[in-house]
């Protein structure tokens, strides 16, 4: 038969087998035919031996981010995942910062290294952030309403707006329409003429975005008579 001292760190089945329980030491004893022989079998704690931070390499834009997983092995050659019990930092939080959950944040240009580290251990990824990519945001078509007599041509600006600030005039680059042209005619550098009394919808579009106005034209009414030569003076 087998008996363990302390059972709470090394138990025995009554095979023989035993089995780390807890960190500790006990005295294990087999008796047979009235004899008894002893043993000592010592328990240690499994231990993380590696980290390992997945992706290994990463790039992402300004205010984008990344997701890092972090895999511990074991000494007893296991592995497991410990993404959210690790501690984690950035070796330049100027560049990108890290939550405890292992996802990193770009917040300027340039590269740091990501670190998980849990038991003793650490791994570590490299992080490439980059500009943010430059985006149209807004497109403006001016004036948005203009009144003008029948004859008369008025001139369309268009304004596009991007991301980093930057506010660009893009008529010459710009595509327009009239959605009356009975009333309204425009030419492609965004001209508008009045043809006849009416109201049309114009359009500009530019960079995948498009802008409207309204544009109305009124028939020419008489404003004054003027004859010639003039009478007399009596």
């Amino acid at each position: 038969t087998y008996a363990s001292a302390t059972p709470a760190a090394v138990s025995v089945a009554a095979t023989g087998i035993i089995t780390a329980v807890a960190p500790g030491s006990a005295v294990l004893t087999a008796s047979f035919g009235g004899l008894s022989a002893t043993a000592q079998a010592t328990a240690t704690a499994v231990t993380i031996t590696g980290i390992v931070v997945t992706p290994s390499t990463a790039t992402i834009a300004i205010g984008a981010t990344q997701q890092y997983i972090a895999t511990a092995t074991y000494s007893d050659g296991s592995s497991a995942v410990i993404t959210t019990t690790a501690a984690w930092t950035s070796s330049s939080t100027a560049v990108a910062t890290v939550l405890n959950t292992g996802a990193a944040t770009g917040i300027s240009a340039g590269n740091t290294t990501i670190t998980a580290s849990a038991g003793g251990q650490s791994g570590s990824a490299a992080l490439t952030v980059q500009p943010a990519a430059v985006t149209l945001t807004t497109l403006s078509l001016t004036p948005a309403l203009t009144t003008f007599q029948v004859g008369a041509t008025r001139q369309l600006a268009v304004t596009a707006s991007y991301s980093n600030g930057t506010v660009v005039d893009v008529t010459s680059g710009s595509l327009f329409a009239s959605a009356n042209p009975a009333a309204v005619g425009i030419n492609a550098a965004g001209l508008i003429n009045g043809v006849a009394p009416g109201t049309s919808a114009l359009s500009a579009t530019f960079g995948g975005r498009t802008a409207t106005a309204q544009a109305t034209t009124t028939a020419a009414t008489i404003s004054g008579i003027v004859v010639e030569p003039a009478p007399p003076a009596v």
